[in-house]
């Protein structure tokens, strides 16, 4: 099982840096097999074809940040901090996987095949961040006349935009901790109730 579950991440993480490389149209799974080291045919005894290879590999990744989110909330009471371990996680992700950023932000667009399957990992990703906010609203920590799930989805695009930043401008130009302090302070005057202080 174990080999099986090896080659199938191998083939993964193959098909994501072709993809980064080549583009999702100029990614062939002829490319992806010989940068994976096994024969074509070996990609369809795991995916259907090239577009389910890449939903699983968006699935999965998801699928482990949220795992990995939940667990290190889960001894957090304020809900600052715990939106704070949430954000150091997603930018600890694509900071030791600057090829997740090329795939995820700029291959993978909304309108695409991959929002339209409504990768369900993700959407637990988003649960888990409008579960926070409402937690905050429910201690009136955060305004309770915000939507929840309109505010976690700026809050998501925020964080995207931060890592779009990073890849568009580079590393030394962009400081990814400032932005983060940045929308940290912007979190707090946006979603704070007058009366609390300190994200």
């Amino acid at each position: 099982m174990g080999n099986l579950n090896d080659k199938r991440r191998t083939i993964m993480e193959a098909a994501l840096r072709v993809i980064a490389n080549k583009g999702f149209h100029g990614a062939t799974t002829s490319k992806i097999a010989k940068l994976a080291g096994v024969a074509e045919g070996t990609i369809y005894n795991y995916f259907e074809n090239k577009e389910d290879l890449i939903i699983s590999l968006f699935e999965e990744t998801w699928r482990k940040l949220t795992e990995r989110a939940e667990t290190r909330i889960s001894n957090l009471e304020h809900p600052n901090d715990k939106l704070e371990a949430i954000f150091d996680e997603v930018m600890g992700l694509f900071e030791k996987n600057p090829h997740l950023i090329e795939v995820f932000l700029i291959e993978i667009k909304p309108g695409s095949l991959f929002y339209e399957k409504k990768v369900q990992s993700l959407l637990s990703f988003l649960d888990l961040i409008e579960g926070i906010i409402r937690e905050g609203q429910s201690l009136r920590i955060y305004k309770r006349d915000l939507d929840p799930k309109a505010t976690r989805m700026v809050i998501f695009g925020a964080a995207q935009g931060i890592i779009h930043g990073a890849f568009l401008e580079g590393a030394e130009s962009f400081s990814l901790k400032a932005a983060k302090e940045t929308l940290k302070r912007i979190l707090k005057s946006g979603l704070m109730e007058e009366i609390q202080s300190g994200l």
